[in-house]
């Protein structure tokens, strides 16, 4: 059978347009599915937080990003010259480049870590990741390289590792989970509880001071004494434990001549300007010529040789002197915002463990951050140790990255958990099953229970029906309560009230108390009802 070509046409269209319809109808299903994916998303990460949780992160996360940019450019501005000038020249931006992968992966690790949940971490696993922190201190007086006397790193080829700075973390993991264990939990003894926080702390710090690295050992030590401080420890243990700490730092710097020197330039840096005072001095040439606002990014001029790995520990010296006294206050402000988010993630913290996690990691940093500054401002003695997100160095930046990666972990569980939730997880489930059941397997950790096997409120409830008025004695022959008696009117030692017309009837008179049997002989001699009668009987003695 022919067909007219102008059906064959609308026919192809009309299919053409179906198919059409069917495309974008797919097209529309999969833009809907994104965008309720983005929306869920949206609404699971950020419009579904609270803001007390939500603010904090968001400005501890903007205070990071703006420490660590200004930290890149500074070490760009700090090594440039030195890079191209010296015996082996390399490109002026080698060091940015560096620092700009270094911070990179740690972005990525902060990143995995807040995704990882706190839970994760148990007992077991906190144990293994202390003893791989011990295993690689380990490797370091194994096979580590050494550089100024120091025994700290070990060589990858692409890049030198520090072990003792990527203690830092787990060191802090291991520690809150101890003193969770002891402050809240209650699952420690005195005794075990010493044990087990000796271990986590006294073992990774002999291994450190073994390197020596007495910087790092001064920093883990104070933060843990601040964790302390904050679990709730006894007065008494925080004073012997300060006692402690205080008699070793002396012996410390007694038993090294170079630790006593830099003591005694402490006291007098310009007593040897051109020995130990050396970096002291320059540094505070530094900052006295960067005045209010300083000579401006890339116009220092210590950087031309006159201070020596100017992009490590002494980056405050060149900070100084090319924004001022308003950038580096600037750079202060941050930091100390930064501290006080990490301090308000830590207080909505979910349970005990997760809240000194945040505390110690934030901690860590405040502390090392004074520990750099009021070294370069000589007001304590130069340790070496670098400005954390400023300072060149890649195990110093990934392991401050890993800090702020448990933070963040804590400040997404905030809004999730709670410390009831970490208690009910604990709570173990009795079968509704009787004394033989299979179901009472699943509370087996505890015993069977004591309650009895438990009974339904219907089963409770089936003796009796409806709702019975009962009196407040108890009749020890039946078993069963009593029923209300049919008699209301003289039920017990009641009698029944008559309600009638008259309102001035149903007020208890004077002589309404315990019965008096009187000189009648009437039937009204001993009532004490409301009646008429009685009423009669009250009206004629008060007549006369």
């Amino acid at each position: 059978m022919a067909t007219n070509p102008t059906e064959r046409g609308s026919r192809g269209s009309t299919s053409a347009r179906r198919g059409s319809g069917a495309a974008a109808g797919r097209a529309s299903v999969r833009g809907e599915g994104a965008r309720s994916r983005h929306s869920s998303l949206g609404e699971r990460f950020i419009a579904g937080v609270p803001a007390r949780i939500m603010a904090p992160r968001i400005v501890f996360i903007l205070c990071v990003v703006a420490i660590v940019a200004f930290g890149v450019l500074m070490v760009y501005s700090s090594s440039a010259i030195m890079v191209a000038s010296g015996a082996d020249p390399k490109p002026p931006s080698f060091y940015l480049t560096r620092q700009g992968i270094f911070a990179f992966a740690g972005a990525i690790i902060a990143i995995i870590i807040a995704c990882v949940p706190m839970s994760f971490y148990t007992k077991q696993r906190v144990f293994a990741l202390w003893a791989l922190s011990l295993l690689a201190l380990f490797l370091v007086l194994a096979m580590g390289s050494t550089a100024g006397g120091a025994q700290r790193w070990i060589d990858l080829g692409f890049f030198a590792l520090q072990p003792s700075e990527l203690v830092k973390p787990f060191l802090i993991l291991s520690v809150a989970t101890v003193l969770a264990e002891f402050f809240e939990r209650y699952a420690l003894d005195t005794r075990s509880f010493l044990l087990l926080l000796g271990a986590a702390v006294i073992a990774p710090l002999a291994l450190v001071m073994a390197q020596p690295d007495y910087g790092t050992t001064i920093i883990i030590v104070a933060t843990v004494f601040c964790m302390l401080v904050l679990a709730g420890a006894s007065l008494k243990f925080l004073l012997l434990l300060l006692f402690i700490g205080v008699a070793a730092l002396g012996v410390l710097f007694l038993l090294e001549p170079y630790r006593l020197a830099r003591f005694q330039v402490l006291l007098d840096p310009w007593a040897d300007p051109y020995g130990d005072g050396y970096q002291a001095t320059l540094g505070i040439i530094a900052f006295a010529s960067g005045g209010l606002f300083g000579r401006g990014v890339g116009n220092a001029t210590m950087k031309y040789g006159y201070i020596p790995e100017l992009h490590n520990d002494f980056i405050l010296a060149n900070i100084g002197e090319e924004v001022g006294f308003v950038g580096t206050v600037v750079l202060f402000a941050l930091f100390v915002c930064l501290v006080l988010t990490g301090f308000m993630i830590a207080h909505q913290g979910p349970s005990m463990r997760d809240r000194l996690t945040a505390y110690g990691c934030t901690i860590i940093i405040g502390v090392q951050f004074l520990v750099n500054i009021l070294g370069v401002l000589v007001v304590l003695p130069m340790t070496g140790k670098t400005l954390p997100f400023i300072s060149y160095g890649g195990s110093s930046m990934l392991a401050s990255f890993m800090l702020v990666g448990y933070v963040l972990r804590v400040s997404v569980e905030s809004g999730r958990r709670s410390v009831y939730d970490e208690r009910r997880a604990d709570f173990a489930v009795v079968s509704a099953g009787g004394e033989g059941s299979d179901q009472d397997a699943v509370s087996s950790h505890m015993g069977r229970s004591t309650a009895g096997s438990p009974r339904r409120r219907s089963e409770a409830t089936r003796a009796r029906s409806g709702f019975s008025v009962m009196d407040g004695r108890r009749d020890e022959s039946t078993a069963t309560r009593p029923r209300p008696r049919e008699d209301r009117s003289s039920y017990g030692s009641y009698d029944r009230i008559n309600l009638n017309d008259n309102p001035s009837e149903r007020l208890r008179s004077r002589d309404s108390g315990p019965r008096v049997r009187r000189g009648g002989t009437g039937p009204q001699s001993g009532s004490r009802g409301r009646g008429s009668d009685s009423y009669s009987l009250r009206r004629g003695r008060y007549d006369r």
